[in-house]
């Protein structure tokens, strides 16, 4: 009876620790059918990974459609996935039952020939089978860290070539990005960004404690990717991870940095005075796309060296402005991040465009150029107004003259977007700032470029700002008294 207990209790504690193994891996790593760790990962043909008694068991109760995509499985071909299945044992390997949890696998079953002999294949199927096979043989020289650099730049030219290229792959066709994530290769890209920073991460990026981690990195180190040198494949990483953004789920691409410990990578290649200018432009883009969700924007914005890396490529960059301005307004979307922002500088960063801006192009002769700038001046000035929403923010603009002077000159004559931020910034600084802010705005000639823009054609938005402003400087100069008048408001042009 003891022995029968003691095997009874054993049994209980393998379930117990098979529950808590399921729970804490990554959820790229769980079956779709059975919500348990793959022992053996395949793919099938519509390109999604299972454990392979999970789809043969779905296959031999008679179904013949993919369980997540519910498409037609045309092929009943059961393909190893060999690189989601080495990152499993990665991840596992730190477990002592690690080991004992793969079994071989067995060579895939030829499919039944009645369902091959009733399916005729399209050219585009045959396109799509073959561009399917050539991500797989791609993935697996990565993993093998053979050609490591030039395998994933031949990936990031076919992601490309689908997203940009002028025959777009049809609705229904297989998509190459959509294959890469679903055959493990962003996990895969990921844990050597990981890789990179438990390498060389003290020497090249400087200390990161000032970055959240969460998760456990995952440690795939191929034999291509051992020392950081110039043939360092990380930028061609970033820009593929960035197209898979394009072409995939974000959402997924921005979950598997986040567990794998890469997002910080990805952080540090954008803070590193280091690293060259490509590598952190590619950084900013691959940011770009994660920010676009807040989960991303909460994460990041944990981050001082972010946002000091992302003002010095601002103030530092000769081109490019318009997208790292917009990756600075994306990531202070979330609010708690503005502070931080203002805390590294970003209000006399912003005013330095806002500076640098000059008159906008006309409609008729306009060229690409001139229009980045009107956009990146926009965008600038959109920043400052959302940074004011916060007490730092607004009182970093108070004691900046610039600033001022620069949202009154583009009250009028540049755009309506930019005549909309200036009045709303003016306003957010003179409601809750000191006196001296209006008296700065009315000697810039502040009145008269609202009654201009009463009489434009501006926003209604714009026009009520407009009004309160000039109401909030009526009460200030009128209702307060002669002191005021002769004192803070001497030689102001109120006309």
């Amino acid at each position: 009876m003891e022995d029968e207990d003691e095997g009874g209790g054993g049994e209980e504690d393998c379930e117990e620790q098979r529950q808590r193994q399921n729970q804490a891996a990554p959820a790229l790593f769980l079956c779709p059918i059975s919500l348990e760790i793959m022992r053996d990962p395949v793919i099938v043909c519509t390109g999604q990974t299972y454990d392979r008694p999970s789809i043969e068991k779905w296959i031999r109760d008679g179904h013949r459609s993919c369980p997540i995509t519910m498409l037609h499985l045309h092929d009943l071909t059961l393909i190893p996935n060999i690189i989601v299945r080495q990152l499993i044992e990665a991840w596992c390997s730190k477990e002592e039952s690690a080991s004992a949890m793969f079994a071989p696998s067995p060579p895939s079953p030829p499919p039944p020939p009645f369902l091959l002999a009733h399916h005729d294949f399209s050219p585009q199927e045959s396109l799509d089978l073959g561009r399917r096979e050539r991500v797989l043989g791609l993935l697996r020289r990565i993993a093998k860290g053979q050609d490591v650099r030039q395998s994933v730049a031949t990936l990031k030219s076919m992601a490309k070539e689908e997203l940009c290229g002028s025959s777009p792959t049809p609705p229904e066709a297989k998509k190459v990005c959509s294959c890469i994530v679903e055959a493990g290769g962003a996990l895969l890209m990921a844990s050597m960004l990981a890789d990179e920073l438990i390498q060389h991460g003290t020497a090249l990026y400087g200390s990161p404690d000032g970055f959240i981690q969460h998760g456990t990195a995952l440690h795939v180190a191929p034999d291509g990717f051992t020392a950081r040198h110039e043939d360092s494949p990380c930028e061609e990483i970033m820009s593929l991870l960035a197209l898979l953004c394009r072409g995939a789920s974000r959402e997924v691409i921005g979950a598997v940095l986040s567990e794998s410990g890469a997002l910080q990578c990805v952080v540090c290649h954008l803070g590193s005075a280091q690293i060259d200018l490509a590598s952190r432009m590619s950084a900013a883009v691959l940011l770009k796309r994660l920010l676009a969700t807040e989960e991303m924007r909460v994460e990041v914005g944990q981050s001082t060296q972010f946002f000091h890396g992302l003002l010095d490529l601002i103030d530092s960059s000769s081109s490019s402005k318009k997208g790292l301005v917009k990756l600075l307004h994306l990531a202070c979307s979330h609010k708690p991040n503005r502070s931080t922002a203002v805390e590294e500088g970003a209000i006399q960063i912003l005013v330095n465009l806002l500076l640098a801006a000059s008159s906008p192009p006309s409609s008729s002769s306009s060229s690409s150029g001139e229009d980045r700038a009107l956009e990146t001046t926009e965008r600038a000035l959109a920043t400052l107004e959302q940074l004011c929403t916060v007490e730092q923010g607004r009182r970093a603009v108070c004691e900046s003259t610039a600033a001022v002077h620069c949202a009154v000159r583009l009250l009028v004559g540049y755009s309506r977007p930019a005549t909309e931020h200036a009045t709303g910034l003016l306003l957010l600084v003179c409601q809750s700032g000191p006196v001296q802010v209006v008296q700065i705005a009315m000697r810039a000639g502040a009145r008269r470029q609202l009654l201009l823009l009463l009489q434009s054609d501006c926003t209604g938005r714009a026009k009520k700002r407009a009004l309160e402003l000039l109401k909030l400087f009526h009460a200030i100069f009128f209702v307060q008294g002669d002191e005021h008048a002769s004192s803070d408001f001497k030689n102001v042009d109120l006309y």
